[in-house]
């Protein structure tokens, strides 16, 4: 699984731009085969950063949808970001979940702190 993060800095003047460009493509990349999610995401605080959040099933995949012309509009909303926007692409070889909590609270007594 790969998943993928773009961070995005914008201004009051741009923000609602790059906001709409990436909730046009939403739904497109979804749709697109190997796409097992996608995400457009606000953090709160002082920069109010814009997350856009992609994970794909398979490299060549994400590799693919990089080389579309869909990708061109997220590649534009990185040219009105205010700061260089931060990109990064996780190759994740294993995922756990709750199992993994419950299992490690439970295998050993809890130490207080």
């Amino acid at each position: 699984m790969i998943i993928t993060i773009l961070k995005i800095i914008a201004n009051q003047d741009n923000r609602q731009e790059i906001l709409d460009i990436l909730r046009s493509i939403e739904g497109q990349t979804q749709a697109q085969h190997g796409c097992m999610d996608c995400g457009i995401y606000e953090e709160y605080g002082e920069n109010r950063a814009i997350l856009y959040m992609e994970q794909w099933s398979l490299k060549e995949e994400l590799q693919n949808h990089i080389r579309s012309n869909l990708y061109r509009r997220v590649l534009a909303t990185m040219e009105l970001a205010i700061e260089p926007p931060e990109y990064c692409i996780h190759m994740v070889s294993e995922t756990k979940g709750l199992e993994l909590i419950e299992s490690l609270r439970t295998s050993r007594p809890v130490v207080n702190e």
